[in-house]
């Protein structure tokens, strides 16, 4: 009848797929959640009571130039540019170094600083915080990895209690449209104590989209660095550029 209105019906239960749907969201949530709070950390210069996941989205990316380079401490160059060389080249020299390290780039390569806003350029320089990528490239790569609030940035050093912590990588090329991006992570536990071993997971294991990704890692009784490059290929597979950020140093309470 004109003007009458439609009865409200309530909504009848949720479908199987629906319900299946619904579930996986929260056990990932829930996972996240683990991966990034329940484990205990203790110190962290970078920490700062902030969450791993709070990737800061202003960072400047700045391209530095050699003379620059002079308050970064210890520094590895990297000079050769296929893939598998500069994998061989780092591993190499992180076999002669311990501790602390940073990357700077020889020729095919451009040292790139990411630094907060309202930093002293010359104080991300100091603390490591650099990664190198192919030149031409126009790569953005924020490296970070630790447990709860405590955490490092590519370059640093943090003290945690934790078996297991999480490693972050956000990394993008406004100059690249469309490709695709190989994320890898590496875990050193330094010169004597075996090879330096690939740790990506699985579901990284093939060719993603810009963007962040987290890996759980597990931390060894005496600490390790920890290292991720980028592989960025166009559509048909053909190579673009190469990322490694500077390692980041997980060191264990002293007694």
């Amino acid at each position: 009848m004109p003007g009458r209105r439609p009865i409200a019906r309530s909504p009848g239960p949720l479908g199987r797929s629906q319900a299946r749907g619904l579930l996986a969201r929260l056990a990932l949530l829930a996972l996240l959640a683990l991966l990034g709070l329940g484990s205990e950390g203790c110190g962290g210069e970078d920490g700062g009571g902030e969450s791993l996941g709070r990737t800061d989205p202003k960072l400047l990316f700045v391209p530095l130039l050699d003379a620059e380079l002079e308050g970064a401490g210890p520094l590895i160059e990297l000079e050769a540019q296929s893939p598998g060389g500069a994998r061989a080249e780092l591993f190499d020299a992180l076999g002669r170094i311990e501790g602390r390290v940073a990357l700077r780039g020889g020729e095919g390569w451009e040292t790139v600083v990411a630094q907060r806003p309202g930093q002293l350029r010359s104080e991300a320089i100091s603390r490591g915080r650099l990664f190198v990528r192919s030149r031409g490239s126009g790569l953005r790569l924020d490296f970070r990895l630790g447990a709860g609030d405590r955490f490092a940035l590519m370059g640093g050093a943090v003290t945690l209690n934790a078996e297991q912590g999480l490693a972050q990588v956000r990394a993008e090329d406004p100059l690249a449209l469309g490709a695709r991006y190989r994320i890898r992570f590496f875990r050193d536990e330094g010169p004597g104590r075996g090879r330096i071993r690939e740790i990506t997971p699985s579901y990284l294991r093939r060719p993603l989209g810009r963007g962040r990704y987290r890996s759980r890692i597990e931390i060894p009784p005496r600490g390790a660095r920890f290292l991720a490059s980028v592989t960025i290929r166009d559509r048909r597979g053909e190579l673009l550029a190469l990322g490694w950020a500077s390692p980041i140093t997980v060191e264990r309470p002293r007694p």
